[in-house]
């Protein structure tokens, strides 16, 4: 919610390279991640070095400068990182030629170490040092060298990995103002000139033009520049089918990325089909199971959730969990993220017996893998907390409501959507618990901090309910008032509110006439 500075395109540009190096994004956030969790794990988590996220022979090479360089982009005070984009390139420069960067304290060891590296490794240059950099980017876009299966296929992909290097790597160039003729560019601005790149510079090779515009096109989704991110990505998908009809774990990946940019943009039934053929790819290639394969079929259940195809969505859940049980050994934010999707599955379709052990499994399995103070705690514990109370289980309900809330009061020391959340299901539970003056108090305040967080839809639902309350303690006046201040806020939100709006003029005409 601030002001675009020079430190917001140096974190979108940390962003990019996290995931060139990589393949993947520094967070653990899935498709149907709200928007306000996802501004809690990015102001509250620290992102794994990109090491930790790559294979072990990637790992090995990226390990250290690196590491600091990318983390250094991310951290979450702008002051603390780089001051602009030409510094990132600079150190890049540094490291690039095995001097230390400026990233580093320059202890005597670190020093003696970049100066032994340098001179022993005096002949590799430049584009060869990127190929190392880059081989997480191939990753996503042609596959690891050394999973081909023969030597011939290896030499081809180091050919490709070699021109994705060179091409990615003079785009990050034209951050540097010796480039741009002495001016500094955003990372909006050197975004455009790579997507226009593309096309005069990659013509004679279709296969590095389809990774590279599938690597821009993830840039642009993460940018939430939508309709970009899908035209890039179907010219892509477009020339991986002309060039390499048979590598199916790429078109796979790339079936259902766009499928899942289809559902961004609200075209859930076209959606579908695209994760549909994807993971009819993962089966066929009978291979060990990766993310890739759970993710797409996790993805596929919400849709289908969301489309009313309930029976298909319970079984889609229950194989994404025992696909992550094969893959992420416990305790592990995914495993939670599972737990936590079959609770909601299962309270969605009123089994709340079933829906309460996933949710107390979700709950432990994070804080296990991320400790008890931490929002995917807090909103699993809220979960629960609303499973109990649809049990009338309601010293379970309250306790669970406390906690979540105290947790979230833990974290966030500013309004935010996932402590107005959990408040507003404590202010639910007291209500229901028959505590109408504590439950008043409470949504109150919910109310108070959804004005600051200026989220429309969440501000009406947190009226609605003290609405309830008020009207339930007889002050039909402030009932009216809160009813008719959320009914205005979804008129004027212009979303799909039908259901909403005629539950607000229901409890209206309830009302004792003035």
């Amino acid at each position: 919610g601030e002001a675009i500075t020079t430190t917001s395109d140096v974190y979108a540009l940390g962003l990019m390279l996290y995931e060139l190096l990589t393949g993947s994004f520094p967070y653990e956030i899935t498709s149907t991640t709200s928007a306000g969790t996802i501004e809690t794990i990015i102001t509250t988590e620290t992102p794994p070095a990109p090491s930790s996220r790559a294979s072990a022979a990637v790992a090995k090479r990226i390990r250290g400068d690196l590491d600091t360089i990318v983390l250094k982009c991310l951290r979450k005070r702008p002051e603390a990182r780089y001051r602009s984009t030409a510094e990132i390139v600079a150190d890049l420069d540094r490291f690039l030629d095995d001097r230390p960067i400026l990233a580093r304290p320059p202890t005597p060891g670190y020093v003696i170490s970049r100066y032994w590296k340098r001179h022993r490794t005096a002949g590799i240059g430049i584009v060869a040092t990127l190929v190392t950099l880059v081989v997480g980017a191939v990753a996503t876009t042609i596959g690891f060298i050394e999973a081909r299966e023969s030597e011939r296929i290896a030499i081809e992909e180091a050919r490709k990995a070699d021109t994705i290097a060179q091409f990615m790597a003079s785009i990050l160039r034209e951050a540097d103002p010796n480039t741009s003729a002495g001016s500094e560019r955003s990372v909006a601005e050197i975004l455009r000139i790579g997507v226009a790149r593309v096309e005069t510079e990659l013509d004679d090779s279709d296969v590095v033009k389809s990774g590279v515009l599938e690597l821009m096109s993830s840039v642009y989704k993460a940018r939430a520049d939508y309709p970009l991110a899908e035209e890039l990505l179907e010219k892509a998908i477009d020339i991986h089918e002309n060039v390499a009809p048979d590598d199916l774990e790429v078109r796979a990946r790339m079936l259902n990325d766009f499928g899942d940019l289809l559902r961004i943009q609200s075209r859930q039934d076209d959606g579908a089909r695209y994760m549909e053929m994807a993971l009819e790819h993962h089966r066929s290639m009978g291979r060990t199971v990766t993310t890739a394969h759970a993710d797409t079929v996790n993805n596929l259940a919400l849709l289908y959730e969301q489309t009313g195809r309930h029976e298909e969505a319970g079984r889609m859940f229950e194989e994404a969990y025992r696909l992550r049980q094969e893959i992420y050994e416990a305790p592990h934010g995914m495993l939670g993220l599972s737990l936590h999707n079959l609770a909601w599955y299962h309270e969605r379709h009123e089994r709340y017996a079933v829906a309460e052990d996933y949710a107390r499994q979700a709950v432990a399995m994070r804080e296990r893998a991320f400790g008890q103070v931490h929002p995917r705690v807090a909103i699993s514990t809220a979960m629960l907390s609303r499973i109990y109370r649809s049990q009338e289980k309601w010293d379970d309900a309250e306790r669970e409501a406390r906690k979540a809330v105290s947790i979230a009061e833990q974290i966030f020391d500013t309004p935010h959507p996932d402590l107005t959340y959990t408040l507003l299901q404590l202010g639910k539970t007291l209500h229901k618990r028959g505590e109408l003056q504590q439950a008043e108090a409470v949504l109150a305040r919910t109310v108070e901090l959804d004005r600051a967080v200026e989220s429309p839809d969440n501000l009406s639902a947190s009226l609605f309910q003290l609405a309830t309350v008020q009207s339930d303690l007889e002050d039909f006046e402030n009932a009216r008032k809160s009813l008719l201040e959320a009914r205005a806020l979804l008129v004027s939100s212009q979303t799909d509110n039908d259901a909403a709006l005629e539950m607000i003029d229901d409890q209206l005409r309830r009302l004792p006439a003035d």
